[in-house]
């Protein structure tokens, strides 16, 4: 399944979107793509004099989003109104391990296996850059309270 936009399905304002494609998604799994870009005032100040760096952090979210943009892909599929219903998550836990740093500018692929429940979405997953794996990350998102 393509999607357009994530920004038009994901709860936040357009500087804290972290996925910019979907390249594929099901029931089990997703493959989301972002690009790190060095214009970007984040990594800018993340080490300001270089070399700039994906704080780690924002690796996270990028898999938290990407497992975020799969619950709605769900509900959107069975003709549920994703705002109406309030399946919006918020990560319950999560677990990374990294093996090499994200430098800017890049593209990172976030390739995750899911685990999709009434309330909450299980995400074992990997990022890679041009196939060189990054980082490993696990967790769970549950739904957010209306």
């Amino acid at each position: 399944m393509s999607v357009a936009s994530p920004s038009q399905l994901l709860p936040y304002g357009p500087h804290f979107v972290w996925v910019d494609e979907v390249i594929d998604a099901n029931g089990v799994g997703i493959r989301t793509k972002k690009r790190y870009a060095a214009e970007l005032p984040v990594l800018q100040s993340h080490f300001e004099h270089g070399p700039w760096i994906v704080p780690g952090v924002l690796l996270i979210e990028q898999v938290a989003q990407s497992a975020c943009l799969a619950g709605l892909l769900q509900a959107h599929e069975v003709g549920m109104d994703a705002g109406a219903t309030g399946a919006q998550f918020v990560l319950g836990q999560v677990k990374a391990r990294f093996y090499a740093p994200a430098y800017v500018p890049c593209s990172v692929l976030a390739e995750l296996d899911l685990r999709m429940g009434r309330r909450m979405i299980g995400f074992r997953g990997q990022l890679s850059i041009n196939g060189a794996l990054i980082a490993k990350v696990s967790g769970m998102a549950m739904r957010a309270p209306r």
